[in-house]
């Protein structure tokens, strides 16, 4: 029912397939089931995404992402590391979107070539300096090799809140 809602994308289905998601997150956590947990984060993620609430879908992903690697399946992992790319593409992160991509490809001690990466992987080069691909390419394996490197809580390029919002109560309503 959850992916169907998706599919159909109409907005009290989006709703009700949100708490759909939320309860089986619940009962799969409490009984300590981090595949089926899975299971549930990465729709949830997918339907915050799609009513424009992408800091929940981004928190929904890290969580998933920090559940036990070995219960989950390889191809989940990688949908929610191309996802989470994605967001931080969308917001203005290639670097860490490049990373987040580095980690959908098999395991290497090398770099790989720019002209190799997959299309979606090429997107958020193609936001950098192409003369420097490669180069954008080897900071981001060397993010990804850092064990200290943890995708960060939002895209700290995010553009700051405004000095002076619209619609403050101060400015004058415009005239009709």
């Amino acid at each position: 029912m959850i992916d169907l809602s998706l599919y159909t994308r109409a907005p009290a289905r989006l709703t009700a397939a949100s708490g759909w998601a939320k309860e089986g997150l619940t009962r799969s956590q409490a009984l300590q089931l981090p595949a089926a947990t899975a299971h549930f984060l990465y729709p949830l993620a997918l339907i915050q995404s799609t009513v424009d609430e992408d800091l929940a879908a981004h928190l929904s992903l890290l969580h998933l992402l920090r559940l036990p690697h070995a219960d989950l399946p390889p191809a989940l992992l990688n949908r929610a590391w191309r996802f989470l790319g994605y967001l931080y593409e969308l917001h203005g992160d290639p670097l860490d979107a490049l990373v987040c991509y580095l980690q959908t490809l098999p395991p290497s001690d090398q770099p790989p070539r720019a002209a190799t990466l997959p299309s979606y992987g090429s997107g958020a080069l193609a936001a950098c300096d192409l003369d420097a691909g490669q180069a954008v390419v080897d900071h981001a394996f060397a993010r990804l090799r850092d064990p200290a490197w943890t995708p960060p809580l939002f895209p700290a390029t995010a553009l700051p809140p405004s000095a002076d919002p619209p619609g403050a109560l101060e400015d004058p309503l415009p005239e009709a």
